[in-house]
C-alpha cells in the first residue's frame, strides 16, 4: 500500500513557498555578500518529473569538456526536506542554508576539478529559489515532457522503495504532477532569466540546436561532439541507463498510446 500523503506534499510546498516570499529581501541581502572566491566549481541543477528527460539532459551536457556529471546527489533535496519539516526563526534558517552550502561545496570538490558539475537529481525543483539563493553561480535547467508519457513512465519503472512513493498509482502521480506544475510556475515568476526551460520532444528532434543554447546557458563555448552520446561512457545510475547509451531517438514519448485503453485516468487528466 502508498505511504504518499499528498495534503501533505502540499502543505509542504506551500510554507516553502510562504517562506520565500515572506522573507526574500533578507536573505538576498544576506546572501549577497557571500565569498564567491572559495566556490572553485559552479553546479548546473537539471530539475523536472522523474522520467522526464533529466538523465539525457545530463547525458548530453557532460559530453562538455569543462562538465562533470555527477548523477543524483541527494544531498541537498534531504537537507532541504529536514529544514523546512519544521518552522525556523530567519536567523535559524540562514544558519542551516549557510551549512548546507558549505557540505554541498565541499563534496563537489571531492567529485570534479571540472568548471562546471551537473546534478540531476529531478526533486530539486521543489528548492529552485533557495538553490539560485545560496549558489548564486548556478545554473538551471528544468526539462518538461510530454505529461501522460512522464507518468506513465513514472507507473511503470520500479524506484527505490521509499524515494517516490506517489509512483504507485495514478491519482497520486497526477496530483504530484500538478504540485510540480505549480511549483514550477511558481519559481519561475521570480527567477525569470534564471531557469533555462527545455521541451523534452523539442530536444529530441533538434539536439544540436538545444546543446547550443545550453552552452549559451551556462557560458561555455560550444563543442561539435556534445551531442554524440557514444562517446559518453560514464556510469549512470537511474533507470535510463539503457536509453542514454543510444542515439537520440523521437518516438519515446508515444510508446504510451498502445496501452491506451488501460491509461484513460491520464489521458482524463492531462487532455
Amino acid at each position: 500500500m502508498s505511504q504518499y500523503n499528498f495534503e501533505q506534499s502540499k502543505k509542504i510546498q506551500i510554507n516553502i513557498e510562504n517562506c520565500y516570499e515572506k522573507n526574500i529581501s533578507i536573505l538576498q541581502a544576506k546572501f549577497s555578500k557571500l565569498d564567491l572566491s572559495e566556490q572553485s566549481n559552479s553546479p548546473i541543477f537539471i530539475v523536472g518529473m522523474p522520467r522526464s528527460g533529466t538523465s539525457l539532459l545530463e547525458q548530453i551536457l557532460s559530453n562538455h569538456s569543462e562538465i562533470f556529471g555527477a548523477g543524483e546527489l541527494n544531498i541537498i533535496h534531504s537537507e532541504m526536506e529536514k529544514i523546512f519539516s519544521t518552522p525556523h526563526d530567519i536567523d535559524k534558517l540562514i544558519e542551516k542554508l549557510l551549512a548546507l552550502r558549505k557540505i554541498y561545496l565541499n563534496h563537489l570538490r571531492t567529485i570534479s576539478d571540472k568548471k562546471f558539475i551537473t546534478d540531476k537529481l529531478p526533486l530539486n525543483f521543489h528548492w529552485l529559489g533557495f538553490i539560485k539563493l545560496i549558489f548564486p553561480q548556478s545554473k538551471i535547467l528544468h526539462i518538461k515532457r510530454s505529461p501522460i508519457a512522464t507518468s506513465f513512465s513514472i507507473y511503470k519503472t520500479l524506484f527505490t522503495k521509499g524515494s517516490l512513493n506517489f509512483s504507485y498509482n495514478f491519482n497520486h502521480i497526477i496530483n504530484y504532477y500538478r504540485l510540480y506544475e505549480g511549483t514550477i510556475k511558481f519559481w519561475s515568476k521570480h527567477l525569470t532569466d534564471d531557469i533555462m526551460h527545455i521541451d523534452y520532444e523539442e530536444l529530441v528532434k533538434e539536439p544540436f540546436f538545444y546543446a547550443k543554447e545550453m552552452c549559451r546557458f551556462v557560458n561555455l563555448p560550444f563543442e561539435d561532439d556534445i551531442t554524440n552520446l557514444s562517446l559518453n561512457n560514464r556510469p549512470v545510475l537511474t533507470a535510463s541507463d539503457l536509453q542514454i547509451r543510444n542515439e537520440i531517438y523521437t518516438n519515446s514519448s508515444k510508446s504510451w498510446e498502445k496501452y491506451r485503453d488501460f491509461l484513460q485516468e491520464l489521458i482524463k487528466a492531462f487532455n
